[in-house]
């Protein structure tokens, strides 16, 4: 129903309305108790518009309203970490259950579930831009072969990079960070940066440009990467991995770390010594195992990185009504 027009006027007698408000810059506002009860007393129910900002769907979603039409569903009914524990749940390449890894749709569908953090891979292009996109390579997950630093960014942005995985999402190209980063504030999400062929300081200061460096942090497998970050920016949050130093206090002294990850094969009884030190913990599992959720469950690190976020969203659902 637009806007102009007085719902309850014109639809004199029917059972739904469907309010067609989406392109009102506050429509949500309208919804306030005096309309909601004209509703009931009329017996008539609030279907509404179609809706995929995160920050109108926050107010909307808990109204007492007959449906929301929308693309993005999981912004209805979103992950919100237990009170007890506020875990921040890592999508590692995005939410790659439902779209094509490291791609913006991933990226949405992550951050619109209620997912605190996206785990995502950066390299250089020919035009001195970054680019997301996991392989050195484009031959596994675009419709291109080649290396991945010979094309622009421009270029990049053309591909296909997701048919490969559901014909549905043909025309999504290779992101560029700027892109990724728009996103995640937009969501007022965290990314969780490997550096893989990826300029340090270029995309350094991308990072501060897009008045995201608290809300982001770095990893690469060139330990002269990190170095790099430390030496540009004391205050960048940096994370390191447990399985590459000979011991918890050598882990805790490399670069000042923010975070240390665990792998399934470390040994889990230092993540509380860890935790003590005042660095958090983030446990890295790319299975679904229920009995592994279980024993990360009892950790409760600051971080998972997860393959399976979903899985384990239902996991801990039971689990937390069987405790």
């Amino acid at each position: 129903m637009p806007p102009e027009i007085d719902p309850f006027e014109y639809a004199r007698g029917a059972d739904i309305i469907h309010l067609c408000w989406e392109n009102m810059d506050r429509p949500q506002a309208s919804l306030d108790t005096e309309f909601l009860a004209e509703a009931t007393r009329r017996g008539q129910r609030i279907a509404l518009w179609h809706e995929e900002d995160p920050v109108r769907m926050q107010e909307i979603r808990h109204l007492p309203v007959f449906g929301i039409c929308s693309d993005r569903p999981e912004l209805i009914h979103p992950f919100r970490p237990p009170h007890q524990w506020p875990v921040n749940i890592v999508c590692h390449r995005g939410a790659t259950e439902f779209a094509p890894e490291n791609t913006l749709p991933a990226f949405h569908c992550a951050f619109a579930a209620g997912f605190s953090c996206v785990e995502i891979d950066v390299h250089n292009t020919c035009d001195g831009n970054l680019a997301v996109i996991h392989d050195l390579t484009l031959n596994r997950t675009t419709n291109r072969t080649g290396a991945v630093s010979w094309q622009s960014a421009k270029d990049l942005a053309m591909l296909d990079a997701g048919s490969w995985m559901n014909p549905h999402f043909h025309n999504e190209g290779v992101p560029e960070l700027r892109s990724v980063l728009d996103l995640a504030r937009h969501y007022d999400g965290t990314l969780y940066i490997e550096l893989k062929s990826a300029d340090p300081a270029r995309l350094l200061d991308e990072v501060i440009d897009s008045e995201m460096l608290p809300r982001c942090f770095f990893w690469s497998f060139d330990f002269a990467t990190l170095k790099t970050i430390r030496a540009l920016s004391p205050t960048a949050r940096i994370m390191v991995r447990r399985q590459d130093h000979q011991s918890l206090r050598a882990a805790t002294e490399t670069l000042s770390p923010e975070i240390i990850e665990y792998a399934l094969d470390d040994d889990w009884r230092e993540i509380i010594q860890c935790q003590s030190y005042g660095i958090q913990v983030m446990i890295a599992y790319m299975g679904r195992d229920p009995a592994i959720f279980d024993r990360i469950i009892k950790l409760r690190p600051d971080f998972i990185n997860l393959n399976s976020p979903f899985a384990f969203r239902e996991h801990l659902h039971k689990y937390q009504k069987l405790s």
